[in-house]
């Protein structure tokens, strides 16, 4: 049995907030650019991460989710966590004004687009909150 005076040594003193959570009703917010860690998850790792099955990327997903907990863990603990997405065709009124937005990206994949419907369940899963903008859209 643990005493109290060694529960309190071997439990750290500030427990991380469930992940995406506020501990409090006046929590900070932490907005980050949802497209952008997808994107970056999406291309980012070495290999692909396939369901048992192989017939499903879990990359942008999985890459995503670590993403957005290793933000929280090094900078934004106890922060309420909203990822924001510009919508489909979110971006075509600055590309029309600026034909160098975003020119650099690729097309996207069809796995990346599939991977938005398990973007959002886990977003959803974790207490993350999603905002999808028609007219603003991230840098």
């Amino acid at each position: 049995m643990v005493r109290q005076a060694e529960r309190a040594r071997i439990l750290p003193k500030k427990p991380l907030a469930a992940f995406g959570q506020p501990r409090t009703a006046t929590a900070p917010l932490l907005l980050v650019d949802g497209r952008y860690l997808l994107h970056r998850a999406w291309y980012g790792f070495a290999c692909r991460i396939l369901s048992r099955d192989k017939t499903i990327d879990r990359t942008g997903v999985f890459g995503l989710a670590a993403l957005l907990r290793k933000a929280q863990v090094q900078h934004a603990d106890g922060f309420e966590i909203f990822a924001v997405f510009d919508s489909e065709d979110g971006s075509q009124a600055r590309a029309g004004q600026d034909s160098d937005h975003k020119a650099q990206w690729p097309a996207p994949e069809h796995g990346l687009i599939q991977s938005l419907a398990l973007v959002k369940n886990a977003l959803d899963h974790t207490g993350i909150r999603r905002i999808v903008s028609e007219r603003a859209i991230a840098p």
